[in-house]
């Protein structure tokens, strides 16, 4: 089974939190172990996150050129080869609210 996206989502927003050194290489090893479990469209969700960018950003990543077996420079080229390959980049529409 999958951990839920939002274990990746407060990851992400504690590394935007943080600037000692340590904490941010401990984040970084959650990241990449939460995110390698995620299936791909929750990996993908992830890095669409406003706060994953720099470092958290190339975890991603790199998670992704590992399940692809292709190495994406930056978020553009990836993106560049998701339109290329098929990949549904459009999030589901809402749930509406009761």
């Amino acid at each position: 089974m999958f951990p839920r996206p939002a274990a990746a989502d407060r990851l992400v927003a504690a590394m935007d939190k943080t600037d000692d050194f340590g904490a941010l290489l401990y984040l970084f090893g959650g990241l990449g172990s939460v995110s390698g479990r995620l299936d791909t469209d929750h990996l993908v969700k992830v890095l669409q996150h406003p706060l994953a960018a720099g470092a958290a950003q190339r975890v991603l990543l790199d998670v992704l050129g590992q399940r692809t077996r292709h190495t994406f420079r930056s978020p553009w080229h990836f993106l560049d080869w998701a339109a290329s390959n098929g990949v549904d980049l459009v999030p589901p529409p809402a749930k509406a609210q009761r």
